[in-house]
């Protein structure tokens, strides 16, 4: 008769042996990575980990009085758009401005997305009118 320690090393070789082999073979491929050789290889990857590039329009989460910097250069147009919607300066208004004085903000589905997804639009403040003859042009 087998001894129980015997019995038991019989009965899980098999099982760590099978383990064995399925953690080499999990290692060889998470260890794959890019060289230098050319040789294709396997990385991978979390998929909640990958985000896709965002444009930038500003920073409309927060009110920052309608004083945001344009880092970018503006059209006579979006300028005077500006200055109308900075002289009102609504909550709305300062998302507009955040929006339009950033490298991709645009007066478009770009901004009007960005600002009012879910919201609705404040009517355009005075002076507003004057601004749609004006250049759209950046130096123009």
């Amino acid at each position: 008769m087998a001894s129980p320690r015997g019995l038991f090393l019989a009965l899980a070789m098999p099982f760590f042996r099978a383990a064995v082999i399925v953690l080499v073979l999990l290692l060889a491929l998470v260890s794959c990575d890019s060289s230098p050789s050319g040789k294709t290889t396997t990385k991978i990857v979390n998929a909640s980990s990958v985000q896709e590039p965002r444009d930038d329009i500003g920073d409309l989460q927060h009110f920052n009085s309608c004083k945001a910097v344009p880092r970018r250069k503006l059209s006579p147009k979006e300028r005077c758009q500006i200055a109308a919607l900075s002289s009102r300066c609504s909550r709305s208004d300062d998302c507009l401005v955040s929006c339009m004085s950033s490298p991709d903000g645009r007066l478009d589905a770009t901004c009007e997305d960005g600002c009012f997804f879910t919201k609705r639009r404040d009517p355009d403040p005075p002076g507003w009118s004057k601004c749609e003859s004006l250049p759209s042009i950046p130096g123009g």
